[in-house]
């Protein structure tokens, strides 16, 4: 026998459904009704399209408004009326309608209610506030709105003075800066003056909801001139210093002229000029607009005395300067210059020397009139050169000081070119040509007789002829030069034991030991004493031990040519000593070719005037 529900049961399942349609009716109804306002919304961006596709066959003009149903669409019939537009190159549609939805707007922003368009809410944008920021030729003006009508497609404004009629303006554009915030700038405007502005925002859905026109008052800033300080407390004689004070703003171009020359341009607030007799001063002020000059300033009355000066040697290395007539008031500016290159401009009235060369000093007035001075020469003599310099060492055994190491600053210029200090003998500075004359044989006799020797006559006749004549006269054309010979014992050719046979007064085969003359050729020993002073080069013959050994490398004399030296072989009438290009000492015939270094003693007169000794910067000589 079959069993049937209970009345509670049947009560039960009444209950649980009444529950379910409870909740999913309502979700149900909300998916169909957002899914009916997505196909409307879709619908009506088809009409965007179609309106584009419309256009390129037919002529439209600007903001003419059709009918959608005149449009090309696949589905007409989803639509009551409408229309649509294209407005500044943007296309509108206007009240689109389906009988349950409206919608207006743009593509990107359009506007949607629920029901008929005749309810569509055309409550005109409103503003909130209006303010201003002014300068002296613009002003900015900033509106403020509700966020929500952040669909606007325009905020618009429009300026006029207070004379004209606003009306008769333009509307221009303003710049969005945020969701509910708009700017324009206007520029260009006349100081101190006052404007009208008008504000309007533009709905972007509807073309004629605009919101109420509002105007506000505004004055652009006055632009105050530049004064003139004639400041007395700065006299020198009669003459004035004047200051320009110019306005404390910023974006404001400063200018002055004088005499109505140029319009020179100033950085700072305040410019201060030294104005001589007679002359105009102008200045203005500039904000790129408007311009405001000062009242023209005539300075008349001023002393234009040039001040004598005497520039003066206080020992060796201070320059003192003398001035007349005194001036107690404000003072001289100096600048002091060295070799035509001003070194320093100060208020100093005396200048400590730390170098050699030329110098003088200008002196200005406080009216700014300029006076130079006489030029002073800051020498020394070789000898205090050497004993200042360094890479200098005493090595032989008369305690010649001489340039040692593989690059000492020891350039001097001489006949127009570069020659080099060897050292300083007897108060006589010894220099050798920097690089090769000739080559050519020590004599074509094959005697090793310097008195008489080929290259010995070419040099004191052809090669001397040739030197300039102010150079010229710095050569000791009289000095004794030592022709002792060398010994034929290459183990013992240190430089020491060779500076000893070079000066020997023992006469061998006849032949004099020393020779009175202008030109001349190193020694061997000078190539032996241009390096350092460490042991192995003491001790080591100059022949070929000194082979790859640290004395070649440290030697300013060493090349990569043979030269002769003015020391013959002792007890030969044909031999003489020459420096190796691979940097050692050996002995070969007189009719032989090598190259020669010209090498001469100068007077001992003779200064050091100029230069660094450097080869690019050489010594320069004089008396």
């Amino acid at each position: 026998m079959k069993k049937g529900f209970t009345l509670v049961e049947l009560l039960a399942v009444i209950v649980i459904l009444g529950v379910l349609s409870l909740i999913s009716i309502p979700m149900i109804t909300n998916m169909i009704k957002d899914s009916r306002k997505g196909a409307f919304k879709a619908s009506v961006q088809s009409i965007f399209r179609a309106y584009e596709t419309y256009e390129l066959t037919y002529p439209i003009k600007e903001q003419e408004k059709l009918s959608i149903l005149d449009l090309p669409l696949t589905h007409k019939e989803r639509f009551l009326s409408g229309k649509v537009y294209r407005q500044e190159d943007v296309i509108k549609v206007e009240n689109i309608s389906n009988g349950i939805y409206c919608a207006s707007g743009t593509l990107e922003n359009l506007k949607m209610i629920e029901g008929n368009c005749a309810i569509l809410d055309l409550t005109p944008p409103e503003i909130e506030n209006i303010t201003t920021e002014v300068t002296t030729n613009s002003i900015r003006v900033y509106t403020t709105y509700k966020e929500e009508e952040s669909f606007l497609s325009k905020h618009e404004y429009r300026i006029a003075l207070e004379s004209e009629n606003i009306e008769e303006k333009e509307w221009v554009r303003g710049d969005l800066l945020t969701s509910n915030l708009s700017m324009k700038l206007f520029t260009g405007l006349t100081l101190n003056t006052s404007y009208k502005i008008q504000v309007r925002l533009i709905s972007t859905a509807l073309e004629n909801n605009t919101s109420e026109i509002r105007e506000i008052q505004a004055t652009t800033s006055p632009l105050e001139k530049p004064i003139f300080h004639v400041l007395t407390e700065k006299e020198y004689a009669t003459s004035k210093e004047v200051k320009i004070l110019y306005p404390n703003k910023e974006n404001l171009i400063y200018e002055y002229s004088i005499d109505g020359e140029n319009w020179l341009s100033v950085k700072e607030q305040e410019k201060h000029l030294i104005i001589e007799e007679n002359q105009t001063i102008q200045a203005r002020v500039r904000d790129g607009v408007n311009v405001v000059y000062a009242d023209t300033c005539i300075i008349s009355g001023i002393d234009k005395t040039k001040p004598i000066i005497t520039l003066k040697k206080e020992g060796n290395n201070r320059l003192v300067i003398a001035v007349e007539p005194e001036n107690t008031i404000s003072g001289y500016r100096y600048i002091w210059y060295k070799n035509e290159t001003m070194l320093t401009e100060e208020t100093s009235d005396n200048l400590i020397l730390t170098n050699l060369g030329n110098y003088k000093v200008k002196v200005i007035t406080g009216a700014g009139i300029e006076s130079e001075s006489n030029e002073i020469q800051k020498s020394c003599t070789t000898q205090e050169l050497l004993e200042n310099a360094k890479n200098v060492q005493a090595l032989d055994p008369d305690g010649n000081k001489r340039y040692v190491g593989a690059s000492p600053n020891n350039y001097v210029k001489f006949n127009n070119e570069l020659w080099r200090i060897v050292g300083v003998f007897n108060g006589q500075a010894k220099i050798v040509r920097n690089d090769n004359y000739f080559r050519g044989n020590w004599d074509e006799s094959n005697s090793n007789n310097w008195a008489t020797a080929t290259l010995q006559k070419n040099l004191n006749e052809i090669f001397l002829s040739n030197i300039n004549e102010t150079d010229r006269n710095y050569i000791d054309k009289n000095h004794i030069w030592n022709l002792g010979g060398a010994e034929n014992d290459k183990v013992n050719w240190t430089r020491e034991k060779l500076y000893q046979w070079e000066r020997r007064t023992d006469a061998y085969n006849e032949r004099p030991t020393t020779w009175e003359g202008a030109i001349g050729l190193l020694y061997p020993s000078d190539f032996g004493y241009s390096t350092s002073s460490q042991m192995e080069c003491i001790t080591k013959s100059m022949n070929f031990d000194w082979v790859d050994s640290d004395c070649i490398k440290n030697s300013w004399l060493v090349s990569d040519l043979w030269y002769w030296t003015i020391t013959p072989l002792k007890d030969n009438t044909g031999l003489l000593l020459y420096f190796n290009s691979e940097g050692f000492i050996e002995h070969h015939f007189a009719f032989y070719n090598d190259s020669t270094l010209p090498t001469l003693y100068l007077k001992s007169n003779v200064n050091i005037i100029n230069g660094t000794g450097t080869s690019q910067d050489p010594y320069l000589l004089g008396m």
